[in-house]
């Protein structure tokens, strides 16, 4: 089961950066949603360097936005993991999702 999320999440990242290329040349907002596998000590930190990375990566033609109510924790849970995805999924706010984690 962690195998099959961790190559869903593999596969929207690959998808995701294909996206970017592939949209106009003006700076448009991007959306994104992030999966976290649980909380550990130094998870917020992990967690801003991740959005800065993502800001880094998208920002020269996105202005990047991630909402906290867009960052989801699984609790450690594969099952948890798999319906935090579907519910960004399912959220037409999103336009991005991101694993973040070992899950």
């Amino acid at each position: 089961m962690n195998k099959r999320i961790l190559a869903v999440f593999s596969t929207l990242i690959v998808v995701g950066l294909s996206l970017q290329m592939a949209w106009a040349q003006t700076k448009q907002n991007v959306d994104i949603g992030i999966v976290i596998d649980g909380v550990i000590e130094g998870a917020a930190e992990n967690l801003a360097i991740l959005k800065g990375e993502l800001s880094s990566l998208l920002g020269s033609k996105y202005n990047v936005r991630i909402a906290a109510d867009n960052v989801l924790n699984a609790g450690w849970s594969a099952d948890n993991a798999l319906a935090n995805y579907k519910q960004l999924q399912r959220n037409r706010n999103v336009d991005m999702i991101f694993g973040f984690g070992i899950i």
